[in-house]
């Protein structure tokens, strides 16, 4: 009951205050990708990965509740990418000498700053809590280079394509060359995470991690998702900056050709989607990102297999969203104002969990049989206090701009 509730309660949340632009087939929003719309889905869908997370806390897992979330995060993400990508190319387009404090305005004051406020805070929040670290693991943490707060991935992949997009597209003389050596970025980084895997499994003994709490016991850098572009989700949404590229460099095209016979290609496109989508539920049920735990070494040929065919079932959902988009365009102050908060509430959400997951867990993580209330409350507690937080971050980190810019 819960679950459905929450499904009806967001579904709502994206469809209220939107305009339908008609059956028929002349009936189309000519701006279906424009700012206030993309804003909107990266609203909806900073919404979604907040009830991503929730569905990930133990005990949701094995009471399946909210289950449809739990494999999302993924889609949910590249929304944010896809857009990304897409104002990019369009403001590229569109404004003289574009390049001229692209690296301060796009990475330092909107993507550099948060990080490290975030990193500021969760440090403070975990010295008052206790939290035990080496001083190498704390210093590490401060600059980045392992992970205070294992959400704040985010940041750290999309600067690299930053950089990236500034080196190859401020040089380049054809859009389309430059988006492929983009992809070739992309893949890179899947290659890297498939390396790397979730630990420092090369770091001892073949299978060293094999044996009983070889993982807890071993020493902080060497355990799960510590460092760098450690874990699938560092890459399994980036593709959708690339499917972005791709749809503003050739949008007119993309939207006549989908326009001719809309109703059956959106048919075609949502069932290659699910197709997509359960070679992947396939191929994670057969070990997919974690085989390494079969004692047969790292599984990096798995690894890459199984990010390639999610990267698929990414793909697709994004086309479908950009094709219903072309009929049903979002917006309420809900989904706008999310969008606006989108990257605060994003890395905010991991400590709030943190606080108030004893409530479904219990302290010892073992727990407590409780009843439906406290997860309805857990749920709106988590929703609310990522988005109160996000917003106290991100006023923090204005006030630092502003330092910054005077």
């Amino acid at each position: 009951m819960i679950s459905i509730c929450v499904y009806i309660l967001f579904a709502a949340i994206i469809v209220l205050g939107g305009k339908f632009a008609g059956f028929k087939k002349d009936q189309f929003h000519e701006d279906y990708l424009s700012i206030d719309v993309t804003k909107c889905i990266c609203g909806a869908a900073a919404i979604g990965v907040i009830l991503h997370h929730i569905s990930l806390v133990t005990s949701f897992q094995s009471n399946g509740i909210m289950s449809l979330f739990g494999d999302q995060g993924p889609k949910l993400v590249g929304i944010f990418f896809f857009c990304s990508g897409y104002g990019l190319i369009k403001s590229m387009k569109k404004k003289e000498n574009y390049f001229k404090g692209f690296i301060k305005n796009r990475l330092i004051l909107t993507i550099t700053i948060p990080f490290y406020i975030n990193v500021i805070i969760y440090g403070i929040c975990y010295a008052i809590a206790g939290i035990e670290k080496s001083a190498i693991q704390w210093i590490t943490n401060f600059f980045g280079l392992t992970m205070m707060n294992e959400y704040a991935w985010f940041p750290i992949v999309i600067s690299v394509m930053y950089i990236s997009f500034y080196v190859v597209f401020k040089k380049a003389r054809n859009i389309d060359v430059a988006i492929i050596i983009m992809a070739i970025i992309v893949i890179l980084q899947i290659v890297l995470w498939s390396v790397n895997g979730h630990f420092a499994w090369w770091a001892g003994e073949d299978n060293w991690w094999m044996d009983e709490g070889a993982l807890d016991r071993a020493e902080w850098w060497k355990q799960m998702n510590v460092m760098l572009y450690s874990g699938q989700w560092w890459t399994n949404s980036l593709v959708g900056m690339i499917i972005g590229f791709i749809y503003a460099q050739h949008e007119a095209t993309l939207s006549k050709f989908f326009k001719k016979i809309y109703w059956l290609k959106l048919i075609v496109l949502i069932a290659l989607w699910r197709i997509a989508h359960l070679v992947y539920t396939i191929t994670v049920s057969k070990g997919g990102y974690y085989t390494e735990f079969n004692g047969n070494g790292p599984g990096i040929k798995d690894k890459l297999v199984t990010t390639g065919i999610q990267s698929a079932d990414v793909i697709c959902f994004l086309f479908v969203v950009a094709v219903v988009l072309m009929k049903i365009k979002p917006g309420n102050f809900v989904l706008r104002f999310m969008g606006k908060f989108s990257l605060h509430t994003y890395l905010m959400n991991l400590i709030i969990i943190q606080m108030f997951t004893y409530m479904v867990e219990g302290f010892d993580g073992s727990g407590m049989g409780v009843k439906d209330s406290k997860y309805v409350l857990f749920i709106v507690i988590i929703l609310v206090g990522s988005v109160v937080a996000g917003v106290i971050e991100s006023y923090i980190c204005e006030g630092v701009k502003k330092l910054i810019r005077r």
